[in-house]
């Protein structure tokens, strides 16, 4: 709706009552999902996202069912989970916190390329720790670097 942020939409939308099924997408990592969900959403999807994600997500809201051509292996909807974000936070502990502050940044803005040039630069303090970002970063982690970076902070 012009001139309306979403949220402000599914506000309107609600108050007209609709019944459709609204959901909201969002690059934020911190409090848009509670957000969303208060303003009448039916569910949040957080970009970037992959689509199995959203197909698994659009199923559950429409009542759809998938019928793949390998019925034993849908399509996964996230990444490895061998990479577990509390491990993560002791190597970053020997990181500067400005940079750590510039990852931070980046993960709550959902900015990949700016992810990887802040990984490179922690590479040069923690080689490990970098590598690790980077495979969160390419499973579109963020709130999983973003529990890490809260973890580094309570050490």
């Amino acid at each position: 709706m012009t001139g309306m942020s979403g949220l402000d939409a599914i506000r309107h939308l609600r108050a007209a009552g609709s019944k459709a099924v609204l959901v909201a997408f969002t690059a934020s990592v911190l409090d848009a999902q509670q957000e969303a969900l208060n303003a009448g959403a039916d569910g949040v999807v957080k970009k970037p996202y992959r689509e199995a994600e959203l197909l698994r997500a659009i199923g559950e809201w429409l009542g759809v069912r998938y019928v793949y051509e390998d019925r034993d292996a849908p399509p996964s909807a996230g990444g490895s989970d061998s990479t577990d974000p509390s491990s993560l936070a002791p190597l970053l502990t020997h990181v500067p916190p400005d940079l750590l502050a510039q990852l931070h940044d980046a993960v709550i803005k959902a900015q990949p390329a700016r992810i990887e040039a802040v990984a490179r630069e922690i590479a040069t303090h923690s080689a490990e720790a970098a590598a690790r970002i980077r495979g969160f970063a390419n499973d579109f982690r963020y709130e999983d670097l973003g529990l890490a970076l809260e973890a580094v902070a309570r050490l």
